[in-house]
C-alpha cells in the first residue's frame, strides 16, 4: 500500500495537481484510485506496473549525469523466439545495471540453479520463473545490442512489496537498498565517450516510434512460447 501512496503523491505532483483540486476532491480521487486497487490484487500487469514504477522512482534520484536511465526496453530474444522486455537499465562508467523488478509477497524460495521458484502467500504456493535467469536472458540480449561482452554487465534482482526471502540468495538478489547497490560498483569500465555513446543507442531504442506495436507483439510472443 506504501508503494502505491508514493506513486499517486508522485504522479499528482508532477501533474501539478495538488494546486487545482480541493482537498475534498483530492480526497475522493485517491480514495477511488485505492479502492480499484485493493480490488485488483491478483493483477499480474498492475502488480508488475506497480513494481517497476517504485523501481524507476528510486534509481531516477541518483546522479542524471553519471547514471543514465532508461525503463521499458524490448529487444530481439538471443535465441530468435520473439522479444523481451526489460524493466530498467541503468548506463554509468561502472558498467551497465540491467534490473528486474519483482512485486511479491510473502516469503520466497529459490537458489541460482532452480529453473522455478516459489512464492508462499498466506500457506497457498506459487512458482513463478527464476528471475535471475530470466534477467540473464535480457542481460544476453542488450550485450548483443550494444556489441559489449557479458563482464560489463550488472544483473540485479530487486523485490519489493511485503515480501521476505527464506532462503539464501546471490547477493544481487535484493529486497531493499538499490540505490546504495548502485553506488558501491565503483570500478569504471567506460570513458564518458562511451557512456555517451551507449546512451545514444538506447535512446535510439527507447524512442522508436513503433514501440507500442513491439509491446503488442511481444505479449503474443510470450503467449505462443508459454502456451
Amino acid at each position: 500500500m506504501n508503494v502505491i501512496i508514493t506513486i499517486i503523491m508522485h504522479i499528482f505532483k508532477s501533474a501539478d495537481l495538488f494546486s487545482s483540486l480541493t482537498p475534498l476532491i483530492l480526497v475522493f480521487v485517491v480514495f477511488a484510485v485505492l479502492t480499484i486497487l485493493k480490488n485488483w490484487p491478483t493483477s499480474g500487469c498492475v502488480k508488475g506496473w506497480l513494481g517497476e514504477k517504485r523501481t524507476s522512482l528510486d534509481i531516477r534520484q541518483l546522479d542524471p549525469a553519471i547514471y543514465h536511465v532508461f525503463e521499458d526496453v524490448y529487444l530481439p530474444r538471443p535465441d530468435k523466439k520473439g522479444t523481451t522486455q526489460i524493466d530498467h537499465v541503468v548506463i554509468s562508467p561502472f558498467g551497465i545495471f540491467v534490473i528486474e523488478t519483482k512485486n511479491y509477497r510473502g516469503w520466497i524460495f529459490g537458489d541460482e540453479k532452480q529453473a522455478k521458484w516459489t512464492q508462499n502467500l498466506f500457506g497457498k504456493k506459487y512458482t513463478f520463473q527464476n528471475p535471475l535467469h530470466q534477467n540473464e536472458l535480457h542481460v544476453r540480449a542488450l550485450a548483443i545490442y550494444l556489441d559489449q561482452s557479458r563482464g560489463v554487465f550488472h544483473s540485479i534482482i530487486y523485490f519489493i512489496g511485503d515480501c521476505e526471502l527464506k532462503t539464501r540468495m546471490p547477493g544481487n538478489v535484493l529486497t531493499s537498498g538499490l540505490k546504495p547497490y548502485l553506488k558501491n560498483h565503483r570500478t569504471e569500465f567506460f570513458t564518458t565517450a562511451e557512456v555517451n555513446c551507449y546512451r545514444h543507442q538506447m535512446e535510439q531504442l527507447t524512442s522508436a516510434p513503433n514501440k507500442r506495436e513491439i509491446a503488442r507483439q511481444h505479449v503474443r510472443d510470450l503467449k505462443k512460447i508459454h502456451s
